[in-house]
């Protein structure tokens, strides 16, 4: 096995670590807990209606105890079910995001390989490459899944940290495709320097990861009495869907094209 060999070997690893990294989640199911949430105000309606309008019937003692229990259990598994769904978006965000940039790294190092095996001169370009995998890198920093998720639990500012969250977790995913374009743009540029049979690797022309205004979607959800919140929600879970979708196709073609090089 050649030097480069090996290092393609490494490129094909990382590639199939997606199995691992890039999972997809059903859209439904972040939506649970505002279904929940409705059964909890249809639940606590009936019971005000009741104090409001309270006709003794034996065993009426009772159903405020019912009541309380019911809504009080409703609102903690509402609570813990939205804490395990924020750690699920920020965790696959992590992985995702730092199995990218291990596989840039291994393409990079790839390259300078063939390109010194083949005596071609690209140091220009490999410099250009190696500032856009280090920029990247600025940008995808971590983020504490197990905090961000708990986070939301405190009284008053949970809302606004909640909502802090849906913003960073789209801005974040549309900054990592932007910054992914430059790096396979500057990466396919070197590769065509040293064969130049190669064939630039992108992402589809039409596909885009949606850049969506906070703002916007704030102001939506207020002027809907909060039902709007339900498509921004959708759409934290079914951006990053499309965009693991995405990546698999421009992987698969990455790779049939660099087994391609002698």
């Amino acid at each position: 096995m050649t030097i480069h060999s090996q290092y393609l070997e490494y490129i094909r690893r990382c590639i199939e670590a997606r199995r691992e990294t890039d999972r997809t989640m059903p859209v439904w199911l972040p939506l649970l807990p505002f279904i929940l949430l409705l059964i909890f105000v249809y639940v606590s309606t009936i019971g005000l209606r009741i104090f409001i309008y309270p006709r003794f019937r034996p065993g009426m003692m009772i159903f405020p105890i019912v009541w309380y229990t019911v809504t009080s259990i409703i609102l903690i598994v509402v609570h813990l079910f939205n804490v395990y769904i924020v750690y699920r978006w920020i965790d696959r965000r992590n992985k995702h995001f730092r199995r990218v940039l291990k596989l840039f790294e291994s393409m990079k190092d790839y390259i300078v390989v063939v390109s010194a095996e083949k005596g071609v001169y690209v140091k220009g370009k490999l410099q250009l490459l190696e500032r856009d995998i280090r920029d990247a890198g600025y940008e995808w920093g971590e983020r504490d899944a197990f905090i961000w998720a708990i986070l939301q639990l405190i009284p008053i500012v949970g809302l606004p940290i909640l909502i802090y969250v849906y913003h960073f977790l789209n801005k974040d995913f549309s900054i990592h495709s932007k910054m992914e374009r430059y790096v396979l743009s500057s990466f396919s540029s070197v590769v065509v320097e040293v064969d130049p049979g190669f064939k630039p690797i992108s992402f589809h022309p039409d596909y885009e990861f949606p850049d969506r205004s906070t703002a916007v979607y704030i102001v939506a959800t207020i002027a809907t009495l909060g039902f709007f919140i339900l498509y921004w929600i959708y759409t934290l879970t079914k951006d990053p869907n499309e965009h693991f979708k995405e990546h698999k196709v421009m992987e698969d073609r990455l790779l049939e094209e660099l087994y391609k090089i002698g």
